[in-house]
């Protein structure tokens, strides 16, 4: 028989109250349901007590019941390593798996991973069963009693498909969103960017299709979107509930040193939009400066347009040098494990391809005073 747990335990501790009258909730004994569970490597039973409420005689809740498990304290709820629905139930473990989903590691292939690792702790358990079976016939043969044996099971247990995983994970997610919403929106960073686009509202369909213009984000240094709003003009106006939000986020901290912006730098609309801060410096964004210089030059059409970006960018950036050589001794580590020996380190550098210096390797804007002592392709 597959193992088994027992739910409800540490909730006698507690003093639970029925949601309807408020009156005390009473414990009747153990639930004549078992619920199987999915782990991760085998099936197991879960058993619970039930409760029954002192004022209203037909109102009762499981151990493992929202309305039970909402009034304990957060500790104790973490105990309970259970997600259940109403059909299946599988074991907080599997929904880690979910988590760590990415595009080459699909709901699919979990599924296929899980189903793989119950049928060989299935063969091992059949295995273990056998070797006693054999052992019970042999000492049964010599003490000449009767040989009574139930075959083992052939295979595992039916199990859920694919969609009910996601649709699991969807009530995982729904359940840890309080957390979700306070990790999200208590992101900060010293330099801040701003910028808007029009590419990702074209993308909504349905009946919100054509409901706004605009999408206007704000990240940080490290790359994090702090917030993000939808709107159909971009006014100060629209605006406003974004920004007074933010400033909100920023109560108690010190507030952003710097903010990198696409349009309005040398006005005073970015000022009046952040009024709570007044020390804020306002820039424009380097990668919008190279779209201005080379909309003056020419058009994006131009078949030398990609060149000329590239080496423009060559100029503006600057590789951090402690990157770029640790990243060239990588390089090297990585030749002489492929057999090539005594490279030299131009030839190194050749051999880093340009995604890797983007992985790599960080980039900052070259300070005016080195503009002069740079070697210029």
């Amino acid at each position: 028989p597959p193992p088994s747990t027992y739910c409800g335990q540490p909730m006698r501790k507690f003093p639970l109250n029925c949601p309807q009258c408020q009156g005390k909730l009473i414990m009747k004994g153990l639930y004549n349901h078992l619920r199987v569970v999915m782990g991760t490597t085998e099936f197991f039973l879960m058993a619970a007590d039930y409760y029954q409420c002192s004022n209203k005689r037909h109102y009762t809740a499981i151990a493992y019941s929202e309305d039970v498990v909402s009034q304990l304290p957060l500790h104790i709820r973490s105990e309970l390593e259970v997600l259940l629905t109403y059909r299946y139930s599988c074991s907080k473990e599997v929904m880690d798996l979910m988590r760590s989903r990415s595009r080459g590691n699909s709901t699919n292939a979990i599924r296929n991973t899980l189903v793989r690792m119950h049928q060989q702790q299935h063969s091992r358990k059949v295995l273990v069963y056998l070797q006693q079976v054999k052992l019970y016939k042999t000492s049964a043969a010599f003490l000449l009693k009767p040989q009574v044996c139930e075959p083992p099971p052939a295979s595992i247990p039916p199990f859920p498909g694919a969609s009910w995983l996601m649709a699991a994970h969807v009530r995982d997610v729904y359940a840890r969103l309080p957390y979700l919403k306070a990790a999200i929106t208590s992101v900060t960073g010293d330099v801040l960017k701003m910028d808007s686009t029009r590419k990702i509202v074209k993308k909504l369909a349905g009946q919100f299709r054509d409901t706004a213009q605009w999408a206007t984000n704000v990240g940080n240094e490290n790359g994090e979107i702090l917030i993000t709003v939808v709107t159909a003009t971009e006014t100060l106006e629209m605006l406003q509930p974004m920004a007074d939000g933010l400033m909100d986020r920023y109560e108690g901290l010190p507030p952003p040193v710097a903010l990198y912006v696409d349009r309005g730098c040398c006005g005073d609309s970015v000022g009046r939009l952040f009024n709570r801060w007044p020390d804020l410096t306002v820039r424009l964004d380097v990668w919008h400066w190279m779209r201005r210089l080379a909309r003056g030059i020419s058009h994006d059409t131009h078949p030398l347009y990609r060149t000329f970006m590239a080496g423009l960018s060559k100029c503006v950036f600057l590789v951090v040098e402690e990157d770029f050589a640790t990243l060239t001794e990588a390089k090297r580590a990585e030749l002489r494990k492929s057999g090539v020996e005594d490279v030299e380190t131009l030839s190194v550098e050749r051999s880093i391809t340009k995604a890797e210096v983007q992985r790599h390797c960080r980039r900052i804007y070259c300070l005016p005073q080195l503009y002069a002592c740079r070697h210029w392709p």
